[in-house]
C-alpha cells in the first residue's frame, strides 16, 4: 500500500476546498481571522510546509470532511487530472478570445 506524503494530503485538502467553493484566502480567513494569508494554505497545499496534527483537524472542520479524507485518496484528482483539467479550461478560455476578436 502507497504511504500518503505531505504533497498527497495538500492535494486531498486542495479538492475540498474547493468542493466547497473556498478560495485559499476564504480558508485562511477561517483559521486564522485576525491574520488570514492564503500563503500558508499555498504551502500545505504544495506539500512544503509542516504542520501539526491539530491543524488538519482545525481544516477538516471547516471544510466539513473528515481528517480521515485527507488520507483517502481514492477517487480525488491526481496532479495529471488536475493539470489536465487546468488546461482544459484555460483551453476553452483561449478559443473563447478567439471568437471574440480579443485575442491577436
Amino acid at each position: 500500500m502507497k504511504s500518503t506524503t505531505k504533497q498527497d494530503i495538500g492535494l486531498a485538502i486542495k479538492y475540498f476546498r474547493k468542493k466547497v467553493g473556498f478560495r485559499q484566502v476564504d480558508l485562511a480567513k477561517r483559521i486564522n481571522p485576525k491574520s488570514p494569508t492564503k500563503n500558508t494554505i499555498s504551502r500545505i497545499e504544495r506539500g512544503v510546509s509542516n504542520y501539526r496534527i491539530d491543524y488538519l483537524f482545525q481544516i477538516a472542520e471547516i471544510l466539513k470532511c473528515d481528517v480521515l479524507d485527507f488520507f483517502d485518496l481514492r477517487g480525488k484528482p491526481s496532479k495529471i487530472e488536475q493539470f489536465e483539467e487546468a488546461f482544459e479550461e484555460f483551453r476553452k478560455k483561449i478559443i473563447e478570445e478567439i471568437k471574440s476578436g480579443n485575442l491577436v
